[in-house]
């Protein structure tokens, strides 16, 4: 049996063994992995493997990197359908668990920061991606401790977490929230100036409702902020004690020890004023409906706001295509729209949707869309950046038209997927060129 291991470094087991492969093959299987059993196409693991800088006999080499897997791992491990390749059906990939098992055996399936050992631009986002997966894992557990009433052993982690990642506004909240229980309103209050300051500088935006709405019922001393129950020294608090310990170095090595997991498959973006979603492990209940709807509602939100920062990319590429507008000052233009799309992306893996297979699929392939149109209007910037003078109608780069196609696939398939759930809560139902 193949398996395929791709939070941490990238490995391929057979029958429960590791098998030594070189880098770009290992690239082609977290391709083909990453898109879960669907097909790859050539032109896109060649894009992948080489970004700008393809080798002149680039399809060849990779149907030699093909031959190579097949005969490593088994014949039939990769098929080949049509003008690409999708992995074998029964390839076991930790990534494909993380939906499924729960928090204690998920957690057990990090080995350290996804996707290590692939250094190509190309892996950068799905790295990022996969890394807010585990830090949104970590939050659900922090939640649950500040419901257990574990508020003060809480302040220290939340208080290094929040040091590492200063964009996680759900996580400066949690801070914010053991910080006030612990009788420490003005620390709380800090966290909260410093944190609006930051985003305000360098992302040019105000704090989500989340956090003001929090900050607002600190300063009035809301009842409801008190302690919800006594302290527990069991179940989940034991759980963030084992996932505490793993994510710190190691004392002798220095290397990372995270055997974290995640059971989440991550949110909207909190900078972008997109409250919390509640996460729900069982079916067939009114809260099941509740969270569902919620999810929808916030997605809807989500698309809203990327269709203005979509448009205004638009309209400015096509100026600079018409000579309209200066390449120098379209880059500029695109670059500024692009750092607030980044500051969404950013926040992706911030909150939780429901674990119904429709929200779970819709928003895994909704944050693929966003990264993938993300990537290739950065490519198009600096395509522009590098070319002085305009030239009307002249063909954007293929790298750019691929990336695009990418994203316009990944985009299609999202709008099928939310489709029926616009529908059931009489939502918008978004078209692929909307955002």
């Amino acid at each position: 049996m193949l398996e395929l291991r791709l939070l941490g470094p990238v490995e391929a087991l057979v029958d429960g063994q590791p098998v030594a492969l070189p880098a770009k093959q290992r690239a082609v299987l977290a391709a083909l992995a990453l898109d879960l059993g669907r097909p790859v196409s050539t032109d896109r693991l060649v894009d992948i493997l080489w970004d700008e800088r393809p080798p002149e006999q680039a399809v060849k080499t990779l149907q030699v990197y093909v031959s190579q897997l097949r005969r490593a791992l088994g014949a039939d491990a990769i098929e080949t359908v049509g003008s690409g390749y999708r992995l074998a059906a029964a390839t076991k990939i930790d990534v494909a668990e993380l939906d499924r098992l729960p928090p204690e055996e998920a957690l057990a399936l990090w080995r350290g920061p996804a996707l290590a050992g692939l250094d190509e631009p190309y892996w950068r986002p799905e790295a990022a991606r996969l890394e807010g997966l585990r830090l949104a894992a970590l939050e659900d557990l922090a939640d649950a401790e500040l419901e257990h009433g574990r508020h003060a052993r809480l302040v220290p982690e939340l208080e290094r977490r929040a040091a590492e990642h200063p964009e996680r506004e759900r996580l400066h909240a949690q801070l914010m929230l053991a910080l006030y229980r612990s009788g420490r309103q003005e620390e709380a209050l800090d966290v909260y100036r410093r944190t609006r300051q930051d985003l305000v500088e360098r992302l040019g935006i105000e704090p989500g409702p989340e956090l003001r709405g929090l900050h607002s019922r600190i300063l009035r001393h809301d009842p409801e902020l008190a302690t919800p129950r006594a302290p527990s020294a069991t179940g989940v608090s034991g759980a963030l004690d084992k996932a505490s310990a793993l994510d710190k170095p190691s004392a002798t090595t220095g290397a990372p020890r995270s055997r974290r997991r995640l059971i989440v498959a991550a949110a909207v973006g909190v900078a972008a004023g997109i409250a919390a979603i509640v996460v729900v492990f069982t079916s067939g209940s009114s809260g099941d409906s509740s969270a569902l709807r919620a999810y929808v509602l916030k997605v809807e939100n989500f698309l809203g706001q990327s269709h203005e920062a979509h448009r205004e990319i638009v309209n400015t590429i096509v100026a600079a295509r018409t000579c309209a507008l200066p390449n120098a000052k379209a880059a500029a233009a695109i670059d500024r729209v692009q750092r607030s799309r980044q500051s969404l992306l950013q926040q992706l893996a911030a909150l939780s949707v429901p674990s119904q297979p429709g929200a779970l699929r819709s928003f895994d392939l909704l944050q693929r869309a966003a990264q993938a149109s993300i990537a290739a209007d950065w490519r198009y910037r600096d395509w522009l950046r590098a070319r002085p003078a305009c030239v009307r109608g002249a063909p954007a780069p293929p790298q750019v038209l691929a990336l695009d196609r990418r994203a316009t696939g990944l985009k299609t398939a999202f709008v099928s997927a939310f489709a029926p759930l616009a529908r059931r809560f009489q939502a918008r139902e978004w078209r692929s060129l909307d955002f």
